[in-house]
């Protein structure tokens, strides 16, 4: 039993035929962090054999009902766990660790292991399969340290504050030193998302910058919508609507 699609797959990749795989979470719309399960859901996890969660507060709700269920022979797989990672000095830490092609490589063993000790005869099958899967996620490696070569020292932008693994760590040390005006055009197009990413690294006890939104017209609107928005020490300021007319050579 799986906790959200994504780690469904790679139960299916590494178990095929031989697991039958139950998605507590499979809409992709569906927000695990506010997730509340039903009482099927609550019977098929109390009869699984293995439970593979993320951990870290993704999907609390797994945790909840595995101390609440009668199943205590229950193997559970958790991917926070499997990757290693901890808070950083500032406490912050990016619980979505699917992202992380290492990690999904160390959980892929981890998989494999637990159905090998459920089904000893497919043990062979299980630990074949998630090799294959691990060199599948190598040739993915291979293609983003790729790119990340051809691109090196250039700043990104994401539209979603989710892959911040090595991306936050790059980006605070360029905006570390020395002291830079971050200038964002067309702020009247800005999303909460968007919004909440600037404050993250404004905020940030290591970068040293001036963020300063500039847009047109709506821009005052889109800021004040969001709480804190625009951060200290930064400003906002919407152009004005001036009237113009292109100039005939």
């Amino acid at each position: 039993m799986d906790s959200t699609n994504v780690y469904g797959e790679v139960v299916g990749r590494i178990g095929g035929e031989r697991v039958s795989v139950t998605l507590i979470v499979s809409d992709p719309a569906q927000d695990p962090h506010s997730y509340e399960a039903s009482t099927r859901t609550r019977l098929e996890l109390s009869l699984a054999e293995l439970v593979v969660q993320n951990g870290g507060g993704y999907d609390e709700f797994v945790a909840e009902m595995l101390r609440s269920s009668d199943n205590s022979s229950t193997e559970v797989i958790d991917a926070v766990q499997a990757s290693g990672r901890t808070p950083d000095a500032t406490g912050e830490f990016n619980e979505h660790v699917w992202y992380d092609l290492p990690t999904m490589g160390r959980l892929a063993d981890r998989i494999a292991q637990a159905l090998g000790t459920v089904s000893p005869a497919d043990a062979d099958v299980f630990n074949g399969n998630a090799e294959d899967f691990k060199d599948a996620l190598a040739a993915l490696e291979t293609r983003t340290n790729r790119i990340e070569a051809r691109h090196a020292g250039s700043l990104v932008a994401v539209t979603e504050p989710v892959p911040w693994f090595d991306l936050t760590t790059k980006l605070v040390g360029l905006l570390a030193t020395p002291m830079r005006l971050v200038v964002v055009d067309e702020a009247q197009r800005l999303n909460g998302d968007c919004i909440e990413l600037l404050r993250h690294f404004h905020d940030h006890p290591k970068t040293r910058f001036a963020l300063l939104y500039v847009g047109g017209y709506g821009c005052w609107e889109v800021l004040s919508k969001e709480a804190d928005a625009p951060p200290k020490s930064s400003a906002a300021c919407p152009s004005p609507p001036w009237p113009w007319r292109r100039s005939r050579p």
